[in-house]
């Protein structure tokens, strides 16, 4: 039943909806690109042979850090974007009864479809994004070699990554739930 209201609710809401679901594809897209470069063979080989191991794990390590903490900030924005267009539906399901329990499910639940649908297009849109990524990147570095390498590692990294970050936003919007008044 709240399955079926929280659908019907996320249709009305078609707009924020896309909107939602488009930029956390593009972020979830850029996870799956920066993973697939990060392991990719053929660039940690000329890593290896241009540079001492030390500093390049020194580097590789802050490249990492940074790609995380600026993709955590930028999911945040995205959710607190999305969580102030949903005020008066707050609202709404307050002044009708809606215990803080019930919204919070009901927020859950459409939290999950819409991260359901943007894991899959982040993972498309990144799949289309990453021959064009690695091309560049080959291009500067002189690496001549094919440029449809994908991993099977990486994609779960994304997955793992991801699911950390859905957890992260389904706290922050418990906590708002539970401080709207």
């Amino acid at each position: 039943k709240m399955v079926n209201f929280t659908f019907n609710m996320l249709k009305k809401n078609k707009k924020n909806s896309i909107g939602y679901t488009i930029s956390l594809s593009f972020v979830i897209a850029i996870i799956y690109v920066f993973f697939n470069v990060f392991v990719n063979p053929y660039i940690s080989k000329w890593v290896e042979n241009y540079g001492s191991f030390s500093l390049n794990m020194m580097i590789a390590s802050l490249t990492v850090l940074s790609m995380l903490i600026f993709l955590i900030i930028l999911m945040m924005n995205i959710n607190n974007y999305y969580l102030m267009s949903k005020k008066r539906e707050l609202a709404l399901l307050i002044l009708f009864g809606g215990t803080r329990k019930k919204i919070t499910l009901f927020y859950t639940i459409q939290n999950i479809m819409l991260f359901c649908i943007s894991m899959i297009l982040g993972i498309i849109i990144g799949s289309l994004l990453l021959p064009i990524v690695q091309s560049f990147v080959y291009f500067y570095l002189s690496i001549n070699s094919s440029i449809f390498f994908f991993s099977i590692g990486a994609l779960k990294q994304t997955i793992q990554i991801s699911i950390c970050l859905m957890i992260t936003i389904f706290v922050v919007n418990y906590i708002y739930i539970f401080q709207y008044k």
